[in-house]
């Protein structure tokens, strides 16, 4: 029995220059503009919740409408820069995310269906190599390894003949 293709898909030679193109657009804009923090960086500065940006948003609004009780200490013109190229970032985040959340979920169906597919591949070189048919053995000995064949535990997810590294 055939298993269900989830999808198919396929890009042209210019669809993907373009797509390339785009990107390497996105990523000279960038160039020197964004900063790559360590992950003890993101740790300490975090990001600021819907609560905070609404914060913000309600000082900034105050700034504006009361210029005389902004503190010498701040640096009112600064603030407005960052806050302006927040919006600016933000709103370009919210279209790569949607974009990168399309061609995830695409992947994650391309990856369903070519493992289901190999493991149908295996599955007939198993049975073929069981019927000794000529050069079926070395595909089918190099190709278990994947398989855990050893563990007959209950609390595994997998089972005999069942990838060892799940799906």
């Amino acid at each position: 029995m055939a298993l269900d293709n989830l999808i198919s898909i396929a890009f042209s030679e210019i669809d993907l220059a373009t797509l390339d193109q785009a990107i390497q657009t996105i990523e000279t804009v960038l160039y020197g503009k964004t900063i790559n923090l360590t992950p003890e960086q993101r740790q300490q500065y975090g990001r600021i919740a819907e609560q905070n940006k609404l914060f913000v948003n309600k000082a900034k609004g105050y700034m504006e409408q009361y210029p005389q009780h902004v503190s010498g200490f701040l640096d009112k013109t600064e603030f407005d820069s960052d806050f302006a190229a927040r919006q600016l970032v933000e709103s370009r985040l919210q279209r790569l995310s949607s974009v990168t959340e399309q061609l995830s979920d695409t992947k994650v169906l391309l990856d369903h269906d070519n493992y289901h597919n190999a493991i149908t591949f295996y599955r007939n070189v198993k049975y073929l190599s069981g019927e000794n048919v000529p050069g079926t053995n070395v595909i089918y000995e190099d190709m278990k390894q994947f398989f855990d064949t050893s563990s007959a535990s209950a609390a595994s997810p997998t089972t005999p003949g069942s990838p060892t590294n799940g799906q």
